[in-house]
């Protein structure tokens, strides 16, 4: 009787596990970055979807006996009738990542505490750096660019993390990249103009990507382009007796440059000029000479012309000739003016008549000593009748004496005469004279002519 009922027991123990023994763990992998960096620790990784059909929990566990660990490690549990994905990276060991090259299958197994141990394999990727990334540097950048561009491409499925220094003469910068599968990244580095401003031509351009504790340089050239720059700076100052021109010209490109600057001088203004640097040429055209400077400027390089016409010593001769030659006439001009006038009359008796009025002025400085002469003409007989003042008679000449007479004032004097006799035409009276001392010298002169109708 005992026999048979452990003969049952056995029979059902065999019919119930029959059913986990025979049945296979139902899971899918999907590579998501099967490629392996030499150069860097970047981690291969998979998904896994694991369906558990029974109608327990169960767990699992992923494993490998090569040089890589498997992440997660340990256990991790999968809930009845139901499905989960898993990612697993597998981090490579510097040994295997320097061991193996090309593609290859790398056996694992996953174990199942309901279902058994499964045996599988990855298929892994290993390559260097320098053929998973592909690298594009700008060929040429122009002076007035403000940024530039380099692109990183991923050509594996491989995720990358590092950072990105640009060196070089023209750009400097540093970034941070992150690639992930078959991804390409612009970076961007701003240009600085005092970086740039340099002769053109062929400049080192360097792109070092480090990943981890490996540094990769590239190292390409870039092409400055030619850039043509004059800037021109004019001013003008024009004083009565001061004349300035100033231009300069600076070579803002990076070729050298022939610049020229041209100047227009008269004849009269050359002879008074100066330069700060002599000029290449000069020449004449008509009435004027016109100045050129030439020079080559390299880059930064100016031509600074300044030209100063003075005519300061010139105006300054003209000047005091000028003051000579008004001392010189004023020195000669009479300030003293004595003129003669005559009104005809007639006589009680009808005799013919003239009254004479002598008018002496001072316009200038107050001079003294004056005496005033005047003569009768022929058969003219002097009247008994004066102005204001007598004259002392001699024979046929009138004369009259002033001790001063100050400047602005004027002294006249006048007399009459008369003739019996008839005549035709004009009586002519003789011409007056002053003689007078000024600034302690004699001088004298002579009144305007007149002549009386009959």
């Amino acid at each position: 009787m005992k026999k048979r009922c452990f003969a049952l027991m056995l029979v059902l123990t065999v019919l119930l596990v029959m059913p986990f023994s025979l049945a296979a763990i139902d899971f899918t992998k999907e590579a998501v970055s099967s490629t392996i960096i030499k150069e860097t620790m970047n981690p291969a990784l998979f998904n896994f979807t694991i369906k558990n059909n029974l109608g327990i929990d169960d767990f699992y566990t992923i494993d490998t006996q090569l040089d890589f660990n498997v992440q997660p490690a340990g256990t991790f549990k999968v809930e009845a009738n139901s499905v989960k994905t898993i990612p697993v990276n597998l981090l490579f060991s510097k040994i295997m990542r320097n061991q193996y090259s090309g593609t290859r299958l790398f056996e694992y197994s996953i174990k199942s505490q309901q279902l058994g141990l499964e045996q599988d394999t990855f298929e892994i990727k290993i390559i260097s750096l320098k053929t998973a990334l592909e690298i594009t540097t700008p060929e040429s950048i122009a002076m007035k660019d403000s940024s530039t561009t380099i692109t990183i491409k991923n050509r594996e499925p491989a995720s990358l993390e590092g950072i990105a220094t640009i060196n070089s003469p023209l750009a400097k910068g540093t970034q941070e990249i992150s690639l992930g599968p078959f991804e390409q990244k612009d970076i961007t580095i701003d240009l600085k103009k005092e970086d740039l401003w340099k002769e053109a031509g062929k400049y080192p351009f360097t792109v070092s990507l480090t990943f981890d504790d490996y540094t990769w340089d590239i190292e390409r050239n870039v092409d400055l382009k030619e850039h043509k720059e004059v800037v021109s700076e004019d001013k003008k100052t024009n004083l009565l007796a001061y004349q300035k021109k100033y231009s300069k010209k600076t070579n803002m490109g990076n070729v050298p440059e022939n610049v020229s600057i041209t100047m227009t001088l008269s004849s009269f203004a050359k002879s008074f000029t100066s330069y700060n640097i002599q000029p290449t040429s000069i020449r004449q055209e008509e009435d004027n000479f016109v100045l050129v400077w030439n020079k080559e400027l390299n880059i930064g390089e100016s031509l600074e012309v300044e030209v100063i016409s003075d005519f300061t010593v010139p105006l300054v001769i003209i000047a005091a000739l000028f003051i000579i030659f008004l001392l010189i006439y004023l020195s000669k001009k009479n300030t003293v003016t004595i003129t003669k006038r005559a009104i005809k009359a007639v006589t009680n008796t009808g005799d013919f008549a003239t009254k004479v009025i002598i008018s002496v002025k001072n316009r200038g400085r107050d001079i003294t000593d004056v005496e005033v002469s005047d003569y009768l003409p022929p058969l003219a007989t002097l009247h008994e009748r004066f102005g204001t003042e007598k004259p002392e008679v001699e024979g046929s000449r009138l004369q009259w004496k002033i001790d001063v007479l100050p400047k602005g004032e004027q002294k006249v004097f006048s007399y009459a005469i008369y003739t019996k006799l008839k005549f035709i035409g004009s009586l002519l009276i003789p011409r007056a004279q002053a003689s007078y001392i000024v600034n302690n010298k004699q001088k004298s002169m002579i009144s305007n002519e007149v002549q009386v109708m009959a």
